[in-house]
């Protein structure tokens, strides 16, 4: 045994240097003296996933847990192996066994977290990361990836909470900072697309504390139609208007879930990876400008639509009080 022991030091120091290759060997000694030793195997594991070999490492990881299955690690990182080699279903199972053991690591969160956001299962990934960071408030990447994930899901604001809480640990973080500033733009593009579709009438009583159909200063009175016949043309205009909004909001969507969102993800990619040079962020803007010109378009002929059924509304509003 205490050769063993002597063994597992060395290969232990050979990973703390980085010799991964020699580690990986002497703790396939390791294995050889006694292969009933659960630290044996979960270091000949970490030493091959270091090395990028994952399917060895997730069958050393087995192998550890087998021996010792009480040993959170190996599940915990089974699941990260797997993880790496695209088996998300797979990765959940062993994290979730992991977190059975040790409920408080935040590793095993935070990899849940990444795992249901490589399935797509967006809310479940939210659930992970918001835990990760409640057991260890300075895991920086969870806060990044939580951002991520809200900003996935069109929720801008959340996101934007989100990528702000992780600034306040680490104000210099620059994936934050762009995730930040791109979660804001957005949350006030959409805001400004929500806006531009209430009905004017609203959002004046709301300020005035004006009844419905009152007059507001500076607006022309309305006036009641003058003849059925105008009545049913009127009736006709708003049904083709109304549609002409459905139709207007849809793309206004479209747009920010489709090109916004895709220019936005190219360019926070572009920012803030070390590899992407000035000319890939500069030929990435006039896509996300176009997009932004294409939303303010539908948005000025929502609000111009909405103007008009306005218009309209304060008509009929009028031609009621009228035929009393």
């Amino acid at each position: 045994m205490a050769h063993v022991e002597q063994l597992l030091e060395r290969a232990r120091q050979a990973l703390r240097e980085g010799a991964y290759r020699t580690a990986q060997g002497l703790f396939a000694q390791c294995v050889s003296v006694h292969p009933r030793s659960d630290e044996a195997y979960f270091g000949l594991a970490l030493a091959s996933a270091l090395l990028d070999d994952f399917e060895t490492a997730v069958d050393h990881f087995r192998a550890c847990a087998d021996i010792n299955p009480r040993r959170a690690s190996a599940h915990i990182n089974e699941g990260i192996a797997l993880m790496m080699l695209g088996r998300y279903d797979e990765a959940i199972q062993a994290l979730r066994r992991g977190l059975q053991l040790s409920p408080g690591s935040a590793l095993a969160y935070y990899n849940l977290g990444l795992a249901y956001r490589k399935k797509g299962v967006l809310d479940l990934a939210g659930e992970a990361f918001r835990e990760a960071i409640r057991k260890d408030p300075q895991l920086i990447q969870a806060y990044l990836n939580l951002g991520n994930v809200l900003f996935d899901l069109g929720r801008f604001r959340e996101a934007a909470v989100a990528y702000n809480d992780g600034l306040k640990r680490a104000a210099e973080n620059e994936s934050l900072r762009a995730g930040y500033r791109a979660a804001t733009k957005m949350a006030e593009l959409k805001e400004t697309a929500e806006a531009a579709t209430k009905p004017p009438w609203v959002k004046k009583t709301a300020a005035s504390g004006a009844q419905p159909g009152a007059q507001v200063a500076g607006e022309q009175p309305a006036v009641p139609f003058s003849s059925v016949v105008e009545r049913g043309d009127a009736l006709a205009r708003v049904g083709e208007l109304a549609a002409n909004q459905r139709k207007g909001i849809e793309q206004m969507i479209r747009i920010l879930e489709g090109d916004i969102r895709s220019s936005t993800g190219d360019l926070i990619h572009a920012l803030v990876h070390s590899t992407a040079g000035a000319s890939q962020v500069v030929a990435i803007l006039p896509a996300y400008r176009e997009a932004m010109e294409k939303l303010m378009g539908c948005a000025a002929s929502v609000r111009e639509g909405t103007r008009q059924l306005s218009f309209l509304a304060s008509r009929f509003e009028a031609n009621a009080r009228h035929t009393r």
